[in-house]
């Protein structure tokens, strides 16, 4: 009796692919050790099969941190409490950010002013205890920030 041929079943995500898992892995930083330990193959056999893919991994992380190294830890923290405390009961629309300050020492009435402030009053931010790792999407709306600002104070305006 001949065997019945299987079709795929419907919402079901097809199989990642052993090469798309390896450049995963290289983009978020793991060595080739690692990797290798964790699919459960000798690291010769991971270089042998999957170099390629490994090296693609590994220039996407470097193509993604070129794209973060204008934004330090502390310059993320600092925009993600401001942000926060712009979407909290602290910003009065007639007042400004009750927690934030501006240039002229009001409260502060956009992220961007509150984060100008604190980078001309010396760009210190206490860091003990907060995570140094780093959220893509958030990071990236954060550097669009960090960039007017330098884009500002490079133009003189």
């Amino acid at each position: 009796m001949k065997r019945k041929t299987t079709r795929p079943r419907p919402g079901r995500k097809p199989k990642q692919s052993t090469a798309d898992v390896v450049a995963d892995m290289a983009a978020s930083g793991l060595v080739e050790d690692e990797i290798a330990q964790r699919l459960g193959v000798h690291k010769n056999v991971l270089r042998a099969r999957h170099i390629d893919a490994y090296k693609a991994g590994k220039a996407a992380a470097a193509a993604a941190s070129e794209a973060d190294a204008a934004l330090t830890i502390a310059e993320y923290h600092v925009i993600d409490r401001i942000t926060s405390s712009f979407a909290s009961h602290w910003n009065d629309p007639e007042f400004g950010n009750m927690l934030w300050l501006d240039v002229d020492g009001k409260g502060a009435r956009t992220v961007a002013d509150a984060y100008a402030a604190w980078k001309q009053r010396g760009g210190k931010f206490n860091l003990i205890g907060l995570s140094t790792r780093i959220n893509k999407d958030k990071a990236a709306e954060f550097a669009k920030i960090a960039a007017e600002y330098r884009n500002k104070t490079n133009t003189g305006k």
